[in-house]
């Protein structure tokens, strides 16, 4: 394979995935906007919410926010050994090398071109597209599978609080409110068959074998923020309180063409109950060159355990840890821990626009390190 067709290759599976619109998980999936920002410092953060892009951390934070608006906003992330499979393609060991890979994940995810909102007077709101996508492929032997999902959505949150007399301690309370439209499909392919796309490509992606799920959620978002001193912070959230699916499930895209009968299913997100603390010193010492430094640890989905007992993810994969830090005002560097895996990041304040980049690992098993795979995230915003 020369170094122009493993290129088209990859272009073409990729332009495919993206048709398709997207998801790794399937529609059980939570309606979630992720950032460089939150993957470089170990994910969402429950006392962390200073910023549009930690608008789904906590709504109790809303209150405490400047007026910050996005306009507009492009992230991609980047999931598996992208780079080990497209030097293989290009030297024709494509084969060869998924095989001493094993389980193996590819993905992509975008976020945009619709993404706009804003955090203002106790409120925010927001209206994005998320495109995500997967290739899952256990081995040679058994069956790849390609699953994708397109979500567009809004979101609107209040916050209200109280400030205690004779401190400078706050107790606030917020609520985040969202409904979404999705799509997804999932098929089942061999390693052959989706490297013969490369030639073919509706050898994959037949409109006849292609099943297809279409729907829409709504959910809720509630939380509490206690704030001592502008020094400490402690969040608790509890994400998707209640959060119902309805789902019209086709057995192929030309069933819908052709005015085929769906099948309903109906379909609830378990709520997600996490906490945090929020550490923001000031070290006079360092005025000028270092601030805004924030230490972050949080535990999230403390009752993974009673919700879904036979799939309980390890207590140390919900462990998130968290720092950050900026440097004359312009250059943020990020690092953070979650899922047991380590995270770094940075992000470039240019006034007109901010640039951030991120990689972080994920562990896509209930156990630690059993299937971890690592993820390049980057993205442009234009916010005031």
């Amino acid at each position: 394979m020369t170094e122009k067709s493993g290129i088209k290759l990859f272009i073409t599976l990729g332009l495919g995935l993206l048709f398709m619109y997207s998801s790794v998980y399937s529609e059980e999936s939570r309606f979630v906007v992720s950032s460089p920002r939150t993957a470089a410092i170990g994910g969402m953060h429950a006392g962390l919410t200073d910023q549009f892009s930690t608008i789904f951390n906590n709504p109790a934070g809303f209150r405490g926010v400047k007026s910050d608006m996005t306009v507009s906003e492009l992230n991609f992330k980047i999931t598996g050994p992208v780079s080990t499979l497209m030097l293989a393609s290009q030297g024709g060991e494509l084969s060869e090398i998924l095989g001493e890979l094993g389980l193996t994940t590819i993905g992509f995810e975008m976020l945009g071109p619709i993404s706009i909102g804003k955090i203002d007077n106790n409120m925010a709101w927001g209206i994005y597209n998320v495109i995500d996508t997967e290739v899952f492929i256990p081995d040679l032997t058994q069956d790849a599978t390609v699953s994708a999902r397109f979500d567009l959505g809004g979101v609107y949150g209040y916050s209200f609080g109280l400030d205690l007399i004779d401190s400078n301690n706050q107790m606030n309370f917020g609520f985040l409110t969202k409904i979404f439209y999705r799509t997804d499909v999932e098929i089942a392919k061999s390693f052959t068959d989706i490297v013969s796309a490369f030639s073919d490509i509706t050898s994959l992606f037949s409109p006849d074998t292609i099943p297809l799920n279409m729907g829409f959620g709504a959910g809720l978002d509630v939380g509490m923020k206690f704030i001592w001193n502008d020094v400490i912070s402690l969040g608790l959230v509890v994400r998707d309180i209640y959060t119902p699916l309805f789902m019209f499930r086709y057995d192929s895209v030309s069933s819908l063409a052709s005015g085929g009968s769906p099948s309903f299913e109906y379909l609830a997100l378990d709520p997600d109950y996490s906490i945090g603390i929020l550490y923001t010193p000031e070290l006079i010492l360092f005025n000028g060159l270092m601030n805004n430094i924030k230490i972050m640890l949080d535990y999230s989905d403390i009752f993974d355990f009673a919700f879904n007992p036979e799939e309980a993810r390890h207590p140390l994969l919900h462990i998130g840890l968290g720092v950050e830090f900026t440097l004359f005002d312009i250059l943020a560097l990020r690092f953070g821990l979650y899922e047991g895996l380590p995270a770094a990041g940075a992000g470039l304040d240019l006034h007109m626009f901010k640039l951030n980049f991120a990689m972080f690992g994920a562990e896509l098993s209930s156990q630690p390190g059993l299937m971890s795979v690592y993820n390049l995230m980057i993205g442009i915003e234009f916010s005031y």
